[in-house]
């Protein structure tokens, strides 16, 4: 659904940048400035991280600091087996931004990274105390024998706060106080640990930490979030994945590169621009799914169904009416519209089509569907079953 609001020049330089940064953004039916719910989503993460931002330059003198960082550990344990130690870390990098300056070790063009020392980077196996289990050496690599001749968990956690100190934490997934409260590696395992064993607060490691993953998934809805995801769209190429370092390179370039254009999202006028979009005919597509009946004659008459939870602020709905079906018909590719009453009259088969566009009911369903063309969900939805 391309987006026919006249923006003001802060907000198209911004868009500009972005679509520059993530090329061919424009193209995938989940990017957030299709998605008024996303791009407040989007609004809200940034203004979060400018908060932090500001905050930690007054703390540093001027330039704000990020130690951007991973873990493995000895499998998915609760956060009461970390903090007890009946599970624990076997493996934990960082790298430094300052100032918006990457200071880590750089990736090659073919995922080649260089393991040459950088005071700049943290790099350890630890030894959890505890035996790690066979299905998670074959995932990251990590043996019992190489955790053996490591330094115990204690000390080298006592080094990686050092490394650490006066910079927000961030990484993929590792939790923090607003979007990801489930996270991992600060939420669920670095936090309690260091709770229970130098008397830190999780909650405030959490409100420290930035999480990339909630901002990826809103950036681009529908697709798969991975680290080495983000890191392809920005040109960073990811070889060695579930081990700490080559995660945390490709994640803190990947960071650094979207870093500018983060930091100066006009978040207020994203809020409102999404606002007014929810205002002007934004209709949630809930479900799709395949539909269509035989007839009296044998004849299979057959369609996929969109299920879209109207908005009640663009049409003025009579009673409890809240949704409607839309049929799509994949031979004629067209949606069948349907004459629809409202309070404020009767809509017919082109004003609904115009109410309710076409181009924004296929972008919803990619997105539902996971999809970025919408040839795969109606293939997902041709088999009907009686």
């Amino acid at each position: 659904m391309k987006n026919n609001t006249i923006l003001d020049a802060a907000l198209t330089r911004w868009f500009s940048d972005v679509e520059r940064l993530f090329d061919g953004i424009s193209e995938e039916p989940g990017y957030f400035r299709y998605n008024p719910l996303s791009m407040v989503k989007v609004a809200e993460w940034c203004q979060r991280l400018q908060e932090l931002d500001k905050k930690n330059q007054d703390l540093n003198g001027g330039k704000s600091r990020y130690s951007v960082f991973d873990l493995e550990t000895t499998g998915l344990h609760t956060i009461e087996e970390f903090a007890t130690g009946a599970g624990g870390i076997t493996d934990i990098a960082a790298s430094l931004i300052v100032g918006g300056e990457y200071l880590g070790n750089e990736v090659a063009e073919d995922g080649t990274q260089d393991f040459s020392e950088n005071p700049y980077e943290f790099n350890s196996l630890t030894n959890p105390g505890i035996e790690i289990p066979d299905v998670v050496i074959n995932l990251t690599g990590i043996t019992n024998e190489m955790v053996s001749e490591a330094r115990p968990q204690r000390d080298v956690l006592e080094d990686f706060r050092q490394f650490s100190n006066g910079a927000i934490l961030v990484g993929h997934n590792i939790g923090d106080d607003q979007f990801n409260a489930r996270g991992f590696d600060v939420a669920r395992v670095y936090g309690p640990i260091a709770e229970t064993t130098f008397g830190d607060s999780k909650d405030e490691l959490l409100a420290n930490s930035i999480d990339t993953l909630p901002l990826f998934k809103n950036w681009i809805a529908g697709t798969s979030h991975k680290n080495e995801d983000l890191g392809r769209w920005l040109g960073v190429k990811l070889v060695g994945a579930h081990r700490a370092m080559p995660d945390v390179r490709v994640n803190a370039i990947s960071f650094n590169k979207m870093l500018p254009v983060l930091l100066s999202a006009p978040t207020e006028k994203l809020i409102s621009l999404a606002n007014k979009q929810m205002e002007h005919g934004h209709h949630i597509v809930t479900h799709v799914q395949p539909g269509g009946f035989v007839d009296d004659n044998d004849k299979l008459h057959q369609w996929i169904e969109f299920g879209v939870k109207l908005d009640r602020t663009a049409l003025d709905l009579p009673g409890r009416k809240k949704t409607l079906i839309v049929k799509y018909d994949a031979k004629s590719d067209k949606f069948l519209y349907q004459e629809t009453e409202f309070k404020s009259g009767i809509l017919s088969e082109d004003e609904m089509a115009v109410a309710i566009p076409a181009e924004a009911l296929k972008r919803q369903a990619c997105i539902l569907k996971q999809e970025r063309d919408f040839d795969k969900v109606v293939e997902s939805c041709s088999h009907l079953s009686f």
